[in-house]
């Protein structure tokens, strides 16, 4: 499963004016965004890989019906060190914290996140964070929802922004060298170095288990351009 969740607020922490230069008739670049993911995903479908298999996640808590608050369980340890925690929200409303702590017995909890979601809205809502730790748990504050409660792989977050940002300018050069071929050049130019670079996890037994020794280096399954 590779998910990202980049978007266009995303790509402007990357490049803050990018917006102002859209064309006028559509909203976004989200056009450019499913195309760089799309792209991605092609070039390892034509390593003969399962897209299934990569990046699988690491559940915390699974089609939970809370009705009042709740004190998550510890998680098994997360040897893959995931960096984006998301909540599927089914049904209801609440206030998620995510803790993590390293401690094998003796448990010292740190809060790393807060999600807080209203009435009416439902599915995935996300959070990026830093700081990984070898176990966490999931706190619900509030009077009832069902829910469920995961951690992805960051693995492929930099290579979508860079190449979209590539298809991006791509979109607005007019002649060759100008301005913008000269930025979508650079990020191209970051993408290939990233691709080369990136490591991401592969179910290779296809047990819905990731072991340690499940990470490849993208350039090892020739992801090159």
């Amino acid at each position: 499963m590779i998910e990202t969740f980049v978007n266009t607020a995303i790509l402007q922490k990357f490049e803050p004016s990018i917006i102002q230069f859209k064309d006028v008739n559509v909203q976004d670049f989200s056009d450019q965004i499913d195309e760089a993911l799309g792209e991605i995903i092609d070039f390892l479908k034509d390593q003969r890989k399962k897209i299934r298999l990569y990046c699988l996640s690491f559940p915390l808590q699974t089609d939970l019906v809370a009705t009042a608050n709740i004190t998550g369980l510890k998680s098994d340890e997360d040897i893959i060190e995931r960096l984006i925690w998301i909540v599927n929200i089914i049904s209801g409303s609440g206030t998620f914290n995510l803790y993590g702590t390293n401690d094998n017995d003796n448990e010292t909890w740190s809060l790393i996140s807060t999600l807080a979601v209203a009435d009416g809205i439902s599915g995935q809502q996300h959070n990026y964070f830093d700081s990984p730790y070898k176990f966490y748990r999931v706190d619900y504050v509030g009077s009832e929802c069902e829910y469920s409660s995961y951690l992805i792989e960051r693995s492929f977050y930099y290579a979508h922004v860079y190449h979209s940002l590539e298809l991006i300018y791509n979109s607005f050069v007019t002649q060759k060298d100008d301005m913008w071929d000269m930025k979508a050049k650079r990020y191209e130019n970051k993408y290939n170095i990233k691709l080369q670079s990136m490591a991401a996890t592969y179910d290779e037994d296809d047990d819905g288990v990731i072991e340690k020794f499940e990470t490849e280096r993208v350039s090892e399954v020739n992801f090159l351009r």
